[in-house]
């Protein structure tokens, strides 16, 4: 996941870099072809939205904040743009207990988590979406919908993210962060035909194979 001969600075499996990763491109795909349903309207198509690549020094800058301390943090270090933050106390749950619903059962606990955090980063985006158009606002910023936006940004190329348990204080927490930052003002996307402006991505040329997201040339 983080390159050859790299090691990934966090003390967790790829199977949870993987599940993060490829759940961030699901959701942006969704979006992206117009399939994101927000309240009783769909969200606009995106013109030039990119498949993300994990990033090994984002992961590490997440890792160092979720270890910086004795304990867990419980907010984001930052309510700037750039960074998902979710909190749990369901870290000792069984996962077919907790998940089988969602994940297949040989799926492991963090795995489970990331799915909860990402359903909790979503959902304010399936109830009212962003708007006539997708552009970052102060609403946006000092509410929920933030974190929507930081997984739809379409200037975002790269993520990485970290996990933690702590007993002592009966939680887990997981951080992910984007290689872009939102403003104020900023568009989230651009709307259009799907992928008709992959080419204006420097260094992506042409829609993937699953369709809906810009993808390098290999």
């Amino acid at each position: 996941m983080c390159g050859a001969g790299n090691q990934c600075p966090g003390d967790f499996s790829d199977e949870f870099r993987r599940t993060a990763l490829d759940m961030h491109n699901y959701y942006r795909r969704f979006v992206a072809t117009g399939w994101g349903k927000t309240g009783r309207k769909y969200a606009k198509t995106a013109a030039k939205m990119v498949e993300l690549q994990y990033n090994k020094d984002l992961e590490q800058t997440a890792n160092d904040y979720l270890n910086a301390n004795t304990d867990c943090p419980i907010t984001p270090e930052s309510r700037l743009g750039g960074e998902n933050f979710f909190k749990t106390n369901l870290f000792n749950t069984p996962q077919v207990e907790a998940f089988e619903k969602v994940l297949p059962s040989t799926s492991s606990d963090n795995e489970g988590n990331i799915f909860q955090a990402m359903k909790f980063w979503w959902s304010p985006f399936e109830k009212s979406g962003f708007g006539d158009e997708p552009t970052y606002t102060d609403a946006i910023e000092n509410g929920d919908l933030k974190y929507a936006a930081n997984i739809l940004h379409d200037e975002t190329t790269k993520l990485g993210c970290a996990v933690r348990t702590c007993n002592r204080q009966g939680i887990l927490v997981i951080d992910c962060r984007y290689d872009n930052l939102l403003s104020t003002d900023d568009p989230i996307y651009t709307t259009g035909k799907v992928c008709s402006k992959c080419r204006d991505v420097t260094g992506y040329t042409s829609c993937s194979k699953l369709g809906g997201l810009c993808v390098a040339p290999p």
